[in-house]
């Protein structure tokens, strides 16, 4: 390949930096050792973003009881690590209202 390429170009530094490449690639391709490094990362996995991955069915029946039991969105979202508007989305699926006051 080197031959041919150096029989048709006029460019010896462009020659000269592809027979570079072409005999480390040759030196890598009978290098037999394998490699002794990881690919993988050793951080640990990033936080589950889903409400579905970090709350339990029990833990939005629970939300939603304490809801109707009078505690404050605010204090919920608090308490379960979620944000305010998490907690109003899962009162809102579950049409947890609490009844209006006379």
């Amino acid at each position: 390949m080197v031959d041919l390429l150096s029989s048709y170009s006029n460019r010896q530094d462009l020659l000269q930096d592809l027979q570079h490449a072409a005999r480390n690639l040759r030196a890598s391709l009978e290098d037999t050792a394998e490699a002794t490094t990881s690919v993988r990362s050793q951080r640990t996995p990033a936080p589950a973003w889903r409400l579905a991955d970090r709350l339990t069915e029990a833990d939005i029946a629970n939300l939603i009881s304490s809801f109707l039991g009078g505690t404050t969105a605010r204090e919920l979202a608090a308490q379960y690590g979620i944000s305010l508007t998490s907690v109003k989305a899962i009162l809102r699926a579950h049409n947890a209202r609490r009844p209006k006051r006379a």
